[in-house]
């Protein structure tokens, strides 16, 4: 297995674009008339707080496994970019 700290991957921002669009969509439609009354609007704005936070505030690892042993060059690549592998037997 090998880990990757965000920070070394080849645009850091991969992991930030899910949550912007999910920002961006939300603010759309957070006070539409498309969106059901029955949506907890108060809700899903404290989730996509804490997501948000959590994920700009914390390093996140993404993690990627191979069955035929050291054959993951993506990923070796990435500690000469400033990321940190780690490898397991």
């Amino acid at each position: 297995m090998w880990a990757t700290a965000r920070t070394g991957l080849n645009d850091p921002t991969e992991v930030t674009y899910g949550l912007d669009e999910m920002r961006s969509t939300w603010q759309h439609y957070h006070s539409s008339s498309k969106l059901v009354d029955e949506v907890p609007r108060d809700e899903v704005n404290r989730l996509v707080t804490r997501l948000g936070e959590e994920i700009e505030l914390h390093d996140l690892f993404f993690i990627s496994g191979s069955m035929f042993g050291d054959k993951l060059e993506h990923w070796k690549a990435c500690q000469h970019t400033g990321g940190h592998r780690e490898a397991t037997e």
